[in-house]
């Protein structure tokens, strides 16, 4: 007895799964972003490829475990890190929290990690994953900008000249202390 199946579908759907996959992969990269997924159960942490080379880990540099993880996270860092943790599990509160990682290099990076706390019928924690994104640039740009108003707050506040910004109907939206002595 001969069975024919046809197999297009089968066929078809790997195919669009392998063009989704690659179409993942291209966002993961492009924009700065790692995966890791915690069993909590096991204490077993896996990160992905993307995280690993974001964090500059060689293969044996990660024990994969949540406190091998933490032990990557900038000292002044990780008491905080812990913290949103235990809210997520305990609370199911959203997990989002922002963080410094020394590199091997001695580099500092910052991230945002969100994730999504899985939980068993009796609503324990059994499983956590989440994204992991590379926010140094824009830290980095927080940073000048918060120089930059100093700066100016520095020079308005010091300043001898009369310095004010009126709205169109002549009030007064902003003005240097000198002004303020004036008016």
């Amino acid at each position: 007895v001969l069975t024919f199946v046809d197999v297009t579908a089968i066929k078809q759907a790997q195919q669009e799964l392998g063009a989704s996959k690659r179409r993942l992969e291209v966002a993961l990269d492009l924009g700065d972003i790692g995966t890791w997924d915690w069993d909590i159960v096991n204490n077993r942490m896996v990160l992905g490829h993307q995280l690993s080379a974001l964090f500059k880990l060689k293969e044996d540099e990660f024990q994969g475990t949540c406190e091998s993880y933490v032990h990557l996270i900038h000292p002044e860092d990780r008491e905080h890190f812990k913290a949103a943790v235990a809210d997520a599990l305990q609370r199911e509160m959203p997990f989002a929290v922002d963080y410094r990682v020394l590199l091997p290099d001695g580099a500092e990076h910052a991230f945002l990690t969100q994730a999504d706390v899985y939980r068993d019928r009796q609503g324990k924690p059994v499983r956590m994953t989440g994204v992991c994104i590379d926010i140094t640039a824009r830290k980095q740009m927080e940073q000048a900008l918060r120089e930059t108003e100093d700066r100016f707050q520095a020079v308005l506040d010091n300043s001898a000249a009369l310095i004010f910004v009126k709205d169109r109907n002549g009030k007064y939206l902003l003005c240097n202390p000198a002004t303020a002595r004036v008016f």
